[in-house]
């Protein structure tokens, strides 16, 4: 499968679908932001990918992949990363 690229209308949100099970998420908070690897375990999870994909909610919006990774650097370059705990 080839990447998918996705994200909220309210920019707030990104996604980069890798496969059915799995999704890179991005959300902005504020002036900060957090990066997610998530791997669909449970059946919501992998509706929502599928809702992803075919885009079947309003408020989700199509993106190339030139258009997600402007869009990742631009996050990058005027946010702050909210690094995951470390236990």
């Amino acid at each position: 499968m080839e990447p998918v690229f996705r994200k909220y209308s309210n920019n707030l949100r990104l996604f980069k679908v890798l496969e059915q099970d799995r999704f890179l998420e991005i959300q902005i908070i504020g002036a900060k932001y957090q990066q997610f690897l998530v791997v669909a375990e449970t059946y919501p999870e992998r509706l929502f990918i599928q809702d992803l994909i075919q885009q079947n909610f309003e408020g989700i919006e199509e993106l190339t992949e030139t258009q997600f990774n402007e869009l990742l650097q631009d996050i990058k370059s005027s946010k702050t990363e909210i690094k995951p705990r470390q236990n």
